[in-house]
């Protein structure tokens, strides 16, 4: 299944690595790119920081680049003139455990006691790993 929400990348030359320019709370990040700068609501961006600490190849003693630390991903959702806000667009499952079980689980397991039976309860938002003003955005 398509995903309609999806929004292709048609940024202007130059418009990234965005910044992150206010943190709004740990799912909410405002990005100081915008309309002007060919940002569309329902584009999908990482937010990451960039180490340090340069990465050395230890055969060659050639300098690598810097890892990228990654902090989230997530998907515009409101684009204004001169910036835009992102939500943190990865999900997980709450599970509930039956413990419980049922006539099947019993017939085979006996100790019905000690059996479990997982069951997706809620979809919850997973925030961004400690966002702050000045990590880096670009486009995935």
């Amino acid at each position: 299944m398509e995903n309609q929400s999806y929004a292709p990348m048609i940024a202007k030359p130059g418009a990234f690595p965005a910044k992150v320019a206010r943190v709004i709370d740990n799912y909410k990040l405002v990005i100081n790119r915008g309309k002007e700068h060919g940002i569309r609501e329902g584009q999908r961006v990482m937010i990451y920081k960039v180490d340090q600490e340069q990465i050395v190849d230890p055969d060659t003693g050639k300098l690598l680049g810097n890892l990228e630390l990654v902090k989230g991903t997530g998907k515009v959702f409101q684009v204004e003139d001169k910036y835009a806000i992102i939500e943190s667009d990865k999900t997980y499952q709450k599970l509930s455990i039956n413990r419980r079980g049922n006539r099947v689980a019993q017939l085979f397991l006996g100790d019905v006691d000690n059996f479990g039976v997982i069951k997706p309860k809620e979809v919850i938002l997973r925030p961004f790993d400690n966002p702050q003003v000045g990590d880096s955005v670009k486009p995935i």
